[in-house]
């Protein structure tokens, strides 16, 4: 039987992971003019912040890197969640658990660029979702070596 801090867990996880994609979804139907005042939000804050590190803003396609930065990002966090949350609720053998989590968030990834031919001045773009699924790899990468590290130091060692 699962204990009740383990099932909180279990919960935990996949609701930060389902609003993880809900958030994700949002960005995405965004019309351009909604999307180009957050990238612009985000520039103007980014450029702030290379100032006072004393770092010349003025670098070309500052703003495009800064997108496809958040794109990675998201899908980055996206796996990273989505592994954490297969992990602590399927008991497959490893690393099953990560495959299917995989599979399932290049799907969200794929979903989530799909949203923006509905979106009103939005384009889908190949190189998005290659940039997605970019960070859908290292995110589930990351996601297994954080709970491999996690089991290694939670197992009892032999004395």
């Amino acid at each position: 039987m699962v204990s009740k801090k383990t099932r909180f867990l279990q919960v935990l996880c996949w609701l930060v992971f389902i609003g993880w994609v809900v958030f994700s979804f949002t960005l995405s139907q965004q019309d351009g003019a909604s999307s180009e005042q957050v990238s612009a939000g985000a520039t103007r804050w980014t450029v702030r912040i290379l100032d006072l590190l004393g770092i010349d803003p003025d670098i070309p396609h500052l703003y495009m890197i800064l997108r496809k930065c958040a794109h990675f990002f998201v899908h980055f966090m996206l796996a990273l969640l989505g592994g954490f949350a297969f992990e602590t609720t399927v008991r497959w053998d490893f690393p099953k658990e990560f495959i299917a989590s995989f599979y399932l968030t290049t799907a969200i990834a794929v979903v989530d660029e799909l949203i923006q031919l509905l979106a009103c001045e939005r384009v889908f773009s190949m190189r998005d979702i290659i940039i997605n699924e970019s960070g859908v790899a290292l995110g589930t990468f990351f996601s297994i070596v954080i709970c491999l590290i996690c089991e290694s130091l939670s197992t009892p060692k032999p004395t």
